[in-house]
């Protein structure tokens, strides 16, 4: 089977910066530990400026993805492995504009499959990533473990579904398996 990274697509270049009323464990790259403390659901502003872009998939402050890509997530996951989400409302800082958005922050299984041939920066970030194709979880859906990154793996069933909708601001690449 082939899988394919998810990420926020590369037309995307002014996405916003989420300015939140308190400070909030919100990371790049959160744990389930972590995700399981959040409360069901957040308001987060954005400064408003006219070529702020508000793509279905936002990689920063951590992964969150629209109401339309996660209706697709929820679809292909196993009823016993259903994948959570806690919802972010976000709205403009200036309140004349009314573009706000819902943003979906889910919390995909994690599983270790990595192969050795993968490479990997000395921070601990990925420069070159390959799965192991022993260790990949039989899913159309799921997180590569052990790794600082966000990296997000579907199947081409779930990137045709996504690709269906039309959605703005999503890329997929194919990962290599070994």
């Amino acid at each position: 089977m082939k899988y394919y990274q998810i990420k926020q697509g590369g037309e995307v270049h002014y996405a916003p910066k989420f300015i939140w009323l308190e400070k909030k464990p919100f990371s790049y790259n959160i744990s389930k530990e972590v995700f399981d403390t959040l409360e069901d659901t957040y308001v987060a502003y954005y400064d408003y400026e006219h070529n702020i872009e508000l793509p279905d998939i936002l990689e920063q402050p951590s992964f969150m993805v629209s109401e339309v890509v996660r209706h697709v997530l929820q679809m292909y996951m196993p009823s016993d492995k259903d994948i959570c989400f806690k919802g972010i409302q976000l709205y403009p800082t200036i309140k004349e504009k009314k573009i706000s958005a819902y943003y979906w922050l889910p919390s995909i299984p994690e599983y270790i499959c990595l192969s050795g041939d993968s490479e990997l920066l000395p921070d601990g970030t990925v420069k070159k990533l390959v799965l192991d194709s022993r260790n990949i979880p039989d899913m159309d859906v799921f997180k590569v473990a052990n790794i600082l990154e966000n990296r997000i793996m579907v199947s081409m069933a779930v990137v045709e579904s996504i690709v269906r909708r039309s959605p703005y601001g999503v890329d997929f690449e194919e990962v290599r398996i070994k």
